[in-house]
């Protein structure tokens, strides 16, 4: 026996108290996960067959709160862990650049050769020097 997407999508909005554009994509996603082909990004669920045990486990697995998707889970984590270490390189290029900059100052440039190698204004120089 089989459930077709958009009625199981009908029964998750109603029993996990979803709009039907949530119940849409979680049922899409879930459906994707046990490799059912379906499209991605689609407003509404596709109109398609399941088998009844994947429907339930689909089911259950929303309505026991489990909405998250290991793998969206671990694309987040794998996101978050690029982005703390692109801030570290951030800081770490912003410190070399602001001491580069008093390094330059200190050696004698004016503080005008010094904007026009940094690409900033004279009173932003003047402010890293400053600080």
């Amino acid at each position: 026996m089989t459930v077709n997407l958009r009625d199981l999508t009908d029964r998750v909005a109603d029993r996990a108290d979803m709009t039907g554009e949530a119940a849409a994509r979680v049922v899409t996603a879930y459906a994707a996960d046990l490799g059912h082909p379906v499209p991605a990004g689609a407003p509404e669920a596709p109109d398609l067959d399941v088998p009844e045990e994947d429907a339930e486990a689909i089911l259950g697995a929303i309505l026991t709160g489990d909405h998250g998707h290991s793998g969206h889970l671990d694309t987040v984590a794998e996101a978050t862990a690029a982005r703390e270490s692109a801030r570290a390189a951030l800081d770490a290029a912003d410190t070399a650049w602001r001491q580069a900059i008093r390094d330059a100052t200190a050696a004698g440039h004016s503080r005008a050769e010094v904007a026009a190698a940094a690409g900033v204004s004279r009173s932003r120089v003047h402010q890293v020097v400053g600080q």
